[in-house]
């Protein structure tokens, strides 16, 4: 399978995969993202295999997790390894915090208390590239 990075300058819509999250936060998510004329929701999964399968149509990965979120979930090693190109979003469901994370394992740690800056973010993350 060839890998190529997204295109400078070329207006796209962005799939949104959001995976293993609550209901409320869900409908939420889907609604912020449903208003943005440069965004889709592609996937809604659970479970981990769903995800290793539905992630391989997007650009973002939106991950709920009920742990903190100081290290990476595993499953990102794993995204990851399969979609190099691909950005992840882990939001911890006890507060407001969401972790980043991109080629490499990269990560930087945000906060989400709008559902405006979490569009944002999905905005900065898809433009980056691989050395970012």
């Amino acid at each position: 399978m060839d890998i190529e990075p997204p295109i400078e300058g070329r207006h796209t819509i962005i799939r949104v995969v959001i995976a293993d999250m609550p209901e409320m936060w869900l409908e939420l998510i889907k609604h912020y993202i449903g208003t943005q004329a440069d965004m889709v929701v592609h996937h809604t999964v659970h479970g981990s295999i769903n995800l290793l399968v539905a992630a391989k149509e997007a650009d973002v990965v939106i991950l709920g997790t009920e742990q903190a979120v100081d290290k990476p979930p595993s499953i990102c090693s794993h995204l990851l390894n399969e979609q190099p190109f691909l950005k992840i979003i882990v939001c911890a469901f006890q507060n407001d915090e969401a972790t980043l994370y991109w080629l490499g394992l990269h990560q930087k740690r945000i906060k989400l208390q709008t559902g405006q800056a979490l569009t944002q973010w999905i905005r900065i993350l898809a433009k980056l590239d691989a050395v970012s």
